[in-house]
């Protein structure tokens, strides 16, 4: 019986992780245009709830126009399809990208407590407590680099 390295199996195991990440940036790339394409009709409604919570709890009310959006969206992705290429190939850099954009989409696109429809709210659950998760194994192989690579 062959024995796997594990230089393998870990190559194998960060290639099964951003497989969810290049998908996703992909299908966005493929359907993006200058108005942001479908996604983007997913993404405003979205972002108006999270900034009219945001200006209600804390007063602060961020200048975004709705046009500004596009840019969030083209960055967003770009944050996702960098930081999955960059942590496939093992790179600290690539998991901190990935962490800064689940950290800032997550509670956006999937606030299932404001949600009223009974599985709307089971499924943004579910995906709430997924990225969750990705944070955790973000933070878990950031946390097991060389000590020059961890930021301490």
């Amino acid at each position: 019986m062959a024995v796997v390295r594990s230089s393998t199996l870990a190559f194998v195991g960060r290639l099964f992780f951003v497989a969810l990440f290049i998908t996703s940036a992909v299908q966005k790339l493929q359907s993006f245009d200058a108005t942001g394409g479908p996604i983007m009709k997913a993404m405003q409604p979205k972002m108006d709830h999270f900034l009219a919570r945001l200006e209600h709890f804390t007063g602060i009310d961020l200048p975004l126009e709705k046009q500004a959006y596009v840019y969030l969206l083209a960055f967003a992705t770009f944050l996702e399809i960098s930081g999955a290429v960059l942590f496939l190939f093992n790179s600290a850099l690539g998991a901190w990208l990935l962490v800064l954009f689940v950290t800032a989409v997550t509670p956006i696109m999937h606030n299932f407590w404001d949600i009223t429809d009974v599985h709307d709210r089971m499924l943004d659950t579910i995906m709430f407590f997924k990225n969750l998760s990705i944070l955790g194994a973000l933070f878990f192989y950031l946390g097991n680099q060389p000590k020059k690579l961890r930021v301490d």
